[in-house]
């Protein structure tokens, strides 16, 4: 039998052979394959006539043959690996329709706008999963009708795509079931098959208790969008009738199998994680398993844990001690910070005569947030020395070494409820995968960091670059005055987040002032530590009142950057006011006063963050669109700094 061709053909040095210019030739694999097949065929010819057991080369040939298949696959990218189709994000504010007794059954419609070949999987997060009684099974069933008749096509309308399945919670949860959290399920669907263009799938969601009784149950809320129809919220049943969702839509997402590229293989190492997402895991003591974690290095993959082949990490944090603490309040109807979340054995006296107060009578505690105020309206302010025990809660980084998937984890100091500034640094080169907040008796959370560095979500750079590029080229007027190195100033316009403080209404329309950036005022009654207040340096912003003034905002730190980058220097005039709206009325963004006071700063850009007293008001866009206009036309450019995402308990975030 002769050779197809010979082999210092296949691998010779250089395209045309012995010609360097040419250039370097790369070896076609389907030919080294039909070279290596066509010599095993004669090993086995030869192994006959001799009288040798030809199954040896039998069986060599059928490991050539699996080899050659999954060669082939991955030349043609057939290798699966799943990636999100369509994203509702939860709403950044971590509302979600709560599980009450009401809402029966949910359902979510993904209209694709194109075909998805094959869908892989439905995700969305349950509210009180772990709540009396307890969900133990979810139920998904999933109907395709014309997108023309969706909104008018509640589920059960149409054709059944994929039947009803039901679903165990601890196979779709990665941490335990709990009674109030919102938590991520991931709800396979092989066979589910095409997606096709041109229809909508009704993804109908059902829960079930012990016994398969069914059960209402609590959803994420998404991130509003312009309809408000059935296509673009999804359908709710409540006492057995479906109806469209008001208010905001279901938070969901369908993934797809897609193939895997057969490249990069030189390339560096590779963090992926699967099928978590940037969703807390609540777990009740001070251990946790990682349900799921894998280094990705071309072809090669190191699994540090995987749910599905029941291999985990556990992963243990030490518990932290408690303290006793005495604290002056002047206790009043606003709600005023402990030190601490955690506290207990709660004794208050008058500060004026050391008269023992009654709990209930004369102050209230609220013990799952740390609180106390006074009940009777009106009574004013009873300033009162406050004593308590309270447990020290804790920021651990739990990291990963990308070399050799090894985990490890670095403790933080233990604080009360400033606990979130001291989060501690890992050593340099490892990746961060949570942030776990330990309590002593009230389990620990970790949130999820992997996803994002240095701010930026992995496997988005370009994205983001594109975007800063995007940004940069809005703002015409800073650049040409950072090149020109003249003086630049800055109006702040927002809330709280960038007045630090600012709530004294003479100083409404007067730009800094000694109420402005003022730690005093904007951490009282929050329950952050004296010592890290007095840790914050002062400075003096000569409004009379001395070094009181702290540099914490944003601000700051745009003022230091385009001072580091050009010879230009920069002026702060902060109109922003503690607890203001972007609404009409004083100190409203869009009231006269302010409108006349922003004008007067006469600045080159305005710096606006309005919204985190405005969630859910669906007029804060309009007011937005206004007041940057008003601002534009008053010569300076506009940057606008979106809500910051809020903590869901404590000092968790949900960055999801």
């Amino acid at each position: 039998m002769a050779f197809t061709q010979r082999a210092a053909t296949i691998w010779r040095d250089y395209i045309v052979p012995l010609n360097p210019l040419s250039g370097i030739y790369k070896p076609e694999k389907p030919l080294i394959r039909q070279w290596g097949k066509e010599i095993e065929d004669q090993l086995a010819a030869l192994a006959a006539a001799a009288g040798f057991d030809p199954s040896i080369i039998t069986d060599l040939r059928d490991d050539v043959d699996a080899e050659i298949i999954r060669s082939t696959t991955f030349d043609a990218g057939l290798a699966t690996r799943s990636r999100a189709a369509f994203t509702r994000p939860r709403r950044t504010t971590g509302q979600s329709y709560p599980r009450n007794g009401v809402f029966e059954a949910w359902a979510a419609v993904f209209t694709p706008t194109r075909d998805v070949p094959a869908a892989a999987s439905f995700t969305t997060w349950i509210q009180g999963l772990g709540a009396s009684p307890q969900i133990e099974k979810l139920q998904l069933q999933v109907y395709r009708v014309p997108v023309a008749s969706v909104d008018t096509s509640p589920p059960g309308s149409g054709d059944l795509v994929y039947p009803l399945t039901s679903y165990d919670i601890a196979a779709v949860l990665d941490d335990p079931p709990h009674p109030t959290r919102v938590q991520r399920v991931v709800l396979p669907t092989p066979g589910l098959g095409q997606l096709r263009k041109g229809f909508s799938y009704v993804y109908t969601l059902y829960a079930l208790l012990a016994g398969d009784t069914p059960s209402a149950f609590g959803i994420a809320q998404g991130e509003p969008v312009s309809g408000s129809a059935p296509r673009d919220y999804g359908w709710v049943r409540v006492n057995g009738s479906w109806g469209g969702v008001n208010g905001a839509p279901i938070a969901f997402e369908v993934a797809e199998s897609v193939g895997a590229p057969d490249g990069n293989l030189d390339g560096p190492l590779i963090e992926r994680v699967s099928a978590v997402g940037q969703q807390p895991l609540y777990w009740t003591g001070l251990s946790a398993l990682i349900p799921e974690l894998r280094l990705d290095h071309g072809r090669s993959t190191v699994i540090v844990a995987d749910k599905a082949a029941g291999r985990y990490q556990l992963v243990g944090f030490g518990r932290p001690g408690a303290v006793t603490r005495t604290m002056t309040l002047p206790i009043q109807a606003a709600r005023l910070g402990l030190g601490h979340e955690y506290v207990r054995n709660v004794s208050v006296v008058r500060d004026s005569d050391g008269a023992s107060q009654t709990e209930g009578v004369d102050y209230v505690v609220d013990y799952t947030t740390g609180e106390i105020y006074n009940p009777n309206a009106g009574s004013g302010n009873v300033v009162s020395r406050i004593t308590y025990t309270a447990d020290q809660t804790r920021y651990d980084v739990l990291y990963m070494d990308p070399k050799t998937g090894a985990l490890g984890s670095a403790a933080g100091a233990e604080r009360g409820k400033d606990v979130a500034e001291y989060v501690p640094d890992p050593p340099l080169g490892v990746i961060r995968l949570y942030h776990v907040y330990v309590t002593a008796e009230h389990g620990i959370t970790l949130v999820p960091m992997y996803e994002h560095r240095n701010g930026v979500r992995v496997g988005a750079e370009g994205e983001h670059l594109s975007w800063l590029t995007d940004m940069r080229s809005r703002l015409s007027g800073l650049r040409r005055k950072m090149r020109a190195g003249e003086t630049i100033t800055i109006c702040q316009v927002g809330d709280s987040i960038q007045a630090q403080g600012g709530q004294a209404p003479s100083q409404y329309t007067t730009p800094n002032g000694p109420s402005r950036d003022n730690p005093n005022i904007y951490f009282a009654g929050t329950g952050v530590g004296d010592d890290f207040l007095s840790s914050l340096p002062r400075y003096d912003h000569g409004d009379g009142d001395g070094p009181i003034h702290m540099h914490v905002g944003w601000v700051w730190h745009l003022k230091a950057a385009i001072e580091a980058c050009s010879n230009s220097t920069v002026i702060i005039k902060n109109l922003a006011v503690g607890g203001s709206t972007a609404g009409q009325t004083l100190p409203g963004g869009n009231s006269p006063e302010m409108l006349a006071a922003y004008q007067a700063a006469n600045a080159d850009i305005y710096l606006c963050n309005f919204g985190m007293n405005q969630v859910g008001d669906t007029a804060l866009e309009t007011q937005l669109i206004s007041l940057f206009r008003t601002l534009r036309s008053y010569g300076g450019e506009v940057i606008d700094m979106p809500v910051v995402l809020t903590p869901q308990i404590g000092q968790i975030t949900d960055l999801s």
